[in-house]
């Protein structure tokens, strides 16, 4: 079972066939009873992978469909678009039990296998799905098989259309041509999207869409639901410019973190349709970042921040005496403020109000009429909680994993999975030396602080402890947050407060690491790292503060008690210029 496992591990094979060798070595010296050792070395096919599943239709196809079809885009769309055509005249043919096994894989001189052909096809759902997957992949020119690694052999982009149907014919294991039929029609109807290059980001979440999905329509949603993140974002936002991203890649981050989390915190289980919700929401909780606003809504008299903004330009047309005697040098000084002034009202109004826009976006945006109405109105509510204050999360009524949708256990792990993704790939460091000096005071400090974070894991502890008095085991859940610095600064820093809300953060400094608990502490052992990802996560201290309160007033409901702590692992491989770190002490020190 352990070689079966390891088919794409050589390395690992001769590492378990080492250790059995051992094994046998340590109940038998004498090299007389080494009966696995010898079998394994015997019969190398023990250990060999053969697509025993598919070896079969791949060599009919490989003979019988001509290959030059494989090198062109074009006749390789309309052979898939005729294999799928013939579906409907099995389904008029079914009941006198025909079905054109030639016109699916040309001629079969050498096989006298069509009568055989056509009685499994009748009678076999999966023959008939293994039929067209075959079919399929060998003329888009990828592997035969039931894996979800859809690179194409001779390394040319895939395509939406392909990829959506090979999806659907490799997961569907309760297949039904008539169901497929209909799935794939629409699919060719409307190539001019579906035609569109993949994006490549996608290839990695669909095993995690695979493994805790399985359903494929479901997952199909999911498909595109990220073209449509994708090309939306491809031009950015042009009044958050200076933002991290916000984008399928963000996406991408957090529907692995969120995964992360359900297996670390044993009390935010969900049920599969969550899974499906959440990885919508985290696909679509951003997305009114991208959406250029209506520029007519700047000077509206109920909006307060406009009528800041008006009263701002008013002052600089005072204090500039803009007249007709006004020097060029103090028209343009005017005019900058003035640009100034409109650019930072409509990115606090996108900034700001960005999670009830989004969930507006998510209920009335026809792009994403793919998804069920009901549907999109949950997942609106999940992608506008992330936003919201964490008294109206935690202090909701709710049955959680009772009701059709845990959504109060969502927006907790979106809020957190969003937290998470703090690493550098959220920022490009080429911008940043490039455009540091343009950049507001607080990007600078956001920006740099991502360029020191590696990545972000979590991880879970586990301790049995008996409470005899009740006569049960109680077990200790200890969650362990981990970020991973690449500088390392450990000068001392004075008169910063760490205290959050009604708890102190408490640091424990070492070499290369500092342990913050949340504990009912003074903080006096703190330094300048220390201090600097507290500020910059304060949000993530919050939120686990709130987490706390909410899991001990639920305590009694669950064997588990829950505990958090953040460990900051320092290293010094990528020690950010003395100009970077200068930017970070000015913030630290601000009041």
């Amino acid at each position: 079972m352990l070689l079966k496992y390891t088919i794409d591990d050589q390395t690992k094979q001769k590492e378990i066939l080492k250790y059995i060798g051992d094994f046998e070595s340590e109940l038998d010296t004498n090299l007389k009873n080494h009966y696995f050792s010898k079998v394994l070395s015997q019969y190398p096919k023990f250990i060999k992978r053969e697509n025993i599943h598919y070896s079969t239709l791949e060599k009919v196809v490989k003979e019988t469909v001509p290959p030059y079809l494989r090198s062109n885009s074009e006749r390789s769309r309309e052979k898939i678009k005729e294999i799928i055509s013939l579906i409907e005249d099995y389904i008029i043919k079914k009941n006198n039990s025909e079905i054109n096994t030639k016109a699916l894989f040309g001629k079969l001189v050498k096989y006298e296998v069509n009568k055989c052909f056509k009685f499994i096809f009748q009678n076999s759902n999966e023959f008939k799905r293994k039929i067209y997957n075959t079919l399929i992949s060998y003329i888009i020119n990828i592997p035969i098989n039931d894996g979800f690694n859809l690179i194409k052999i001779d390394g040319r982009a895939i395509h939406y259309y392909e990829l959506r149907l090979l999806v659907y014919l490799r997961l569907n294991y309760q297949f039904d041509v008539v169901y497929f039929k209909q799935f794939a029609q629409p699919i060719f109807n409307d190539l001019q999207n579906n035609e569109e290059k993949v994006d490549l980001t996608l290839f990695e979440v669909l095993p995690i869409f695979k493994k805790y999905l399985g359903d494929p329509k479901q997952i199909d949603d999911l498909i595109l639901t990220h073209r449509f993140v994708n090309g939306i974002w491809k031009n950015g936002s042009k009044f958050l410019h200076f933002y991290t991203l916000h984008n399928e890649e963000h996406s991408v981050e957090l529907i692995k973190y969120c995964t992360q989390i359900t297996k670390s915190i044993d009390y935010l289980s969900i049920k599969k349709y969550d899974y499906y919700i959440l990885f919508l929401a985290c696909y679509l909780h951003d997305i009114a970042m991208v959406i250029y606003p209506n520029l007519h809504d700047f000077g509206k008299t109920n909006d307060l921040d406009s009528e800041l903004a008006i009263t701002k330009w008013k002052n600089n047309l005072q204090n500039q005496k803009i007249n007709k005697y006004a020097t060029h040098s103090d028209i343009s000084k005017f005019i900058l403020e003035t640009f100034e002034v409109v650019n930072n009202y409509f990115e606090a109004t996108i900034r700001k109000d960005h999670h009830n826009r989004a969930a507006e976006f998510i209920k009335n945006q026809k792009d994403l009429n793919f998804l069920e109405l009901l549907t999109r109105r949950i997942v609106a509510e999940i992608s506008k909680g992330h936003c919201i204050e964490r008294k109206d999360v935690y202090g909701l009524k709710s049955k959680a994993k009772d009701d059709v949708v845990s959504e109060k256990y969502l927006m907790i792990i979106l809020r957190l999975a969003d937290l998470m993704d703090m690493s550098k790939d959220r920022v490009s460091v080429n911008i940043l030396k490039q455009s540091i000096r343009n950049m507001p005071k607080e990007s600078q400090f956001q920006w740099i602080s991502h360029l020191a974070i590696d990545k972000c894991t979590l991880d879970s502890e586990f301790k049995c402890n008996p409470i005899e008095t009740e006569k049960k085991l109680e077990i200790a859940e200890k969650v362990v947050f981990t970020i991973y610095l690449n500088t390392r600064v450990l000068t001392s820093i004075e008169n910063i407060d760490c205290k959050k809300g009604n708890k102190a953060l408490n640091c424990k400094v070492c070499k290369d690491s500092i342990e913050i608990k949340l504990e009912e502490n003074t903080c006096s052992d703190c330094n300048f790292m220390s201090k600097w990802m507290m500020k910059k996560h304060s949000y993530l201290f919050d939120e686990l503060i709130s987490l706390q309160t909410y899991l001990d007033r639920n305590s009694k409901k669950s064997v588990f008690n829950t505990s958090f702590k953040v460990i900051l692992n320092m290293s010094n491989t990528d020690k950010l210029p003395s100009v970077f770190i200068d930017v970070v002490n000015k913030k630290l020190h601000e009041l």
